[in-house]
């Protein structure tokens, strides 16, 4: 599966170019980050009145000039669609939404059990990813895990242990296990980015926090190529996920972005690790007269409502 898939960042010429999905057509440029992106750097994007700034999740994240290997800079996108930045590669606030480019087939069989969202944008799930503070839940895994009561699944999440002050030094991998309790899946994280608010709760610096491990919603994102006058779909991930990677150690001379650290995360860790779950026999093995016939049951269920 991991070479039928490209894991990537967002592209200008789809957000607000001649390619642009309707995903950003209709919902715009802004979005939300994960408490784990959050604690893992991420820079809210504008923190307004002091006593507010704990609520705000909407953050910072990459985007590409161009998805070839024209890559010029890396720029921040969003708010609305004016409000797009260039940053520095060397920045590790700057959070990640990925998109995921896929053969058409691989799609067709994903929006299958999509949904439409208010927008009539089509939402799935599809791998998964540490999110959301295991609310309510902290002294119970603290307490399973003294016991040895959690079960390990073989499972692996790599982030980024280097302080996102830290900006001249290299990506070192940090590896958190995934545990299994009553159904559920958590890894423990280390804060390691300073002092964060979040839902009026302070998470404090150096010390260790239970995320749940949960599907991860894209929207399935569509645009006419007019190259070849087809419709061609993307996914776009709904939040922005994670933060503290950089995309290099530049200043202001820019790599191409199949050799930077960036693209190297991607493809070494971020795409095993959202998509170890995934059986990709089934998403694969199938045959194009069964993408139709599974089509015409969608169309139907769409009539419906």
């Amino acid at each position: 599966m991991n070479d039928e898939i490209e894991l990537s960042l967002p592209t200008l010429d789809i957000m607000i170019g001649e390619d642009e999905i309707d995903v950003f057509q209709k919902m715009g440029l802004k979005t939300t980050m994960t408490p784990l992106a959050l604690l893992t750097g991420g820079e809210r994007a504008d923190l307004g009145n002091a006593n507010d700034y704990d609520k705000i999740n909407e953050g910072w994240y990459l985007a590409l000039a161009k998805r070839d290997g024209g890559f010029k800079k890396v720029v921040l996108a969003i708010g609305d669609r004016h409000n797009c930045e260039v940053t520095l590669p060397r920045y590790r606030t700057n959070a990640i939404r990925p998109v995921i480019y896929a053969p058409p087939l691989f799609i067709e069989k994903l929006s299958l059990n999509a949904r439409l969202n208010d927008y009539g944008i089509e939402e799935v799930e599809f791998g998964e990813f540490p999110q959301e503070i295991a609310s309510g839940m902290q002294r119970k895994l603290n307490k399973a895990q003294l016991n040895n009561q959690l079960l390990f699944t073989g499972n692996t999440y790599t982030f980024d242990s280097t302080n996102i002050n830290y900006l001249d030094q290299k990506f070192q991998p940090v590896t958190y296990d995934e545990y299994e309790y009553l159904g559920k899946k958590y890894i423990n994280l280390r804060i390691n980015h300073g002092d964060v608010f979040i839902k009026n709760k302070l998470y404090v610096n150096g010390t260790h926090v239970w995320m749940e491990v949960s599907p991860v919603t894209w929207f399935i994102g569509t645009h006419l190529n007019a190259e070849s006058a087809r419709n061609e779909k993307v996914l776009v991930s709904k939040k922005s996920l994670l933060a503290g990677i950089r995309v290099n150690d530049k200043y202001f001379v820019y790599d191409l972005f199949k050799d930077t650290e960036m693209r190297w995360y991607l493809d070494n860790y971020m795409k095993h690790d959202l998509f170890q779950n995934v059986d990709k026999n089934k998403l694969f093995d199938v045959e194009p007269d069964e993408i139709l016939e599974m089509a015409k049951i969608k169309m139907k269920r769409i009539l419906k409502g």
